[in-house]
C-alpha cells in the first residue's frame, strides 16, 4: 500500500544563569534565560499528484522556529518601622523578547499544478502560513498536468 512518511528534525536549546548577592542593603537575585526551538518538516515516499509523473518523491515541507530571551532582576529589603516584624520592600523588573518564524518548504510540497490561478484554501499546514505564497496556475484538464507552480 501507499504509506508516505512525514519527517521532523527538531532542535531544542536552553541556557540559563543567574547571580545572587547583596547591594545597598538589598538582597538581589538576577537571571538570564535563553531558549530556542526549530522544527524542520519533510515528506518522503510521496508524490504531488497534481504534478503528474514529474513529481518529486521527497519534499522539504517547511520550518517553524521560536526563540525567547528573558532577563530579570529582583531585590528585597526589610524595613523596620518598630512593628512586631519588619516590613518588606520588594522591587523587580523583567525583559522578554520572543521571535517566531515560519519558513516555506519546497513549492512542490504544497502547490496544486494545472488549476486556475487562485489562493489555496487555508489548511493546517505551513502552506497556509503568512510566510508562504502558494498559487494554482494553468487550466484544468483530464490529462496529468506538468509542474506550473510558482
Amino acid at each position: 500500500g501507499f504509506l508516505p512518511l512525514i519527517t521532523t528534525d527538531i532542535n531544542d536549546y536552553t541556557a540559563a544563569g543567574g547571580v545572587r548577592g547583596t547591594l545597598g542593603g538589598f538582597e538581589i537575585d538576577a537571571g538570564l534565560v535563553y531558549g530556542s526551538n526549530e522544527v524542520q518538516y519533510g515528506v518522503r515516499d510521496s508524490v504531488n499528484a497534481s504534478m503528474g509523473v514529474g513529481s518529486p518523491t521527497d519534499f522539504d515541507a517547511g520550518k517553524m522556529q521560536y526563540d525567547q530571551l528573558v532577563a530579570q532582576i529582583g531585590g528585597r529589603r526589610p524595613l523596620d518601622f518598630g512593628l512586631a516584624k519588619p516590613a518588606n520592600l520588594a522591587l523587580g523588573a523583567e525583559y522578554r523578547r520572543e521571535h517566531y518564524q515560519i519558513t516555506q518548504g519546497d513549492r512542490a510540497s504544497g502547490c496544486l499544478a494545472g488549476w486556475p490561478e487562485r489562493r489555496l484554501v487555508p489548511r493546517a499546514s505551513l502552506a497556509s502560513s503568512p510566510a508562504t505564497k502558494w498559487t494554482r496556475t494553468g487550466t484544468p484538464s483530464r490529462s496529468m498536468p506538468t509542474l506550473t507552480c510558482r
